[in-house]
């Protein structure tokens, strides 16, 4: 082989490593000591169901990242902010007769991690 055969070998070598790194560095993700996910196929536009991962380094493969929920009990008010500044409006209803009703409504709630396996 010349040195020109070489080089080449060498820098497809170069890339292909280079390729591998980076493909495997966009799938590895992480969720926190107090997050769940569950896996979110950005290519396809598709949530996979049958697995929700808890906190830790997971797998997923490009294209993929986590959809990401607390573990802990939510609050949520209507009227009312949410910590990221979203402000929810009033619920607004009407009755039989046309009035118009504004409800305010608290609720709280905590996902559960387990998820049937299919």
């Amino acid at each position: 082989m010349s040195n020109a055969k070489y080089v080449v070998f060498g820098a497809c070598a170069c890339t292909a490593i280079i390729a591998i790194i980076v493909l495997l560095a966009t799938s590895l993700h992480t969720l926190g000591p107090t997050d769940m996910g569950i896996d979110y196929n950005g290519l396809f536009m598709r949530i996979d169901e049958t697995q929700l991962y808890t906190n830790g380094r997971h797998f997923l493969g490009p294209g993929h990242f986590f959809k990401v929920y607390k573990k802990e009990q939510q609050d949520v008010r209507f009227p009312g902010a949410t910590p990221d500044g979203f402000e929810y409006p009033a619920l607004t209803a009407r009755t039989l007769d046309g009035l118009k009703v504004e409800l305010q409504v608290a609720f709280q709630y905590q996902l559960d991690c387990l998820v049937p396996r299919i």
